[in-house]
């Protein structure tokens, strides 16, 4: 079939795709899910909400693309995780 009837539309698809990736990563449950079974920001020092520990998880994390670096296009993504305080845990 003829590339003239069939536009290509992979910058748009990439582009939801990536939008509906981040979304899903950064969802209040999954991250809740996450905190809750690794005892993230627990109540040390300060009490917080649940709300409070997504928010500063979702600070503490980095979604990035990866680009490949012949042909100059996305190839990937990154999905990163650094807190601030290295005594992050709470048991």
């Amino acid at each position: 079939m003829p590339k003239s009837y069939v536009a290509p539309n992979v910058a748009d698809d990439l582009q939801n795709r990536l939008q509906s990736i981040q979304q899903q990563i950064l969802s209040r449950t999954r991250l809740l899910l996450i905190i809750d079974k690794l005892h993230l920001y627990g109540d040390g020092h300060r009490k917080l909400t649940q709300d409070g520990k997504v928010e500063l998880m979702r600070k503490d994390i980095d979604i990035e693309l990866v680009r490949d670096a012949h042909a100059d296009q996305i190839t990937a993504f990154k999905v990163t995780y650094s807190a601030h305080d290295p005594m992050l845990r709470s048991w």
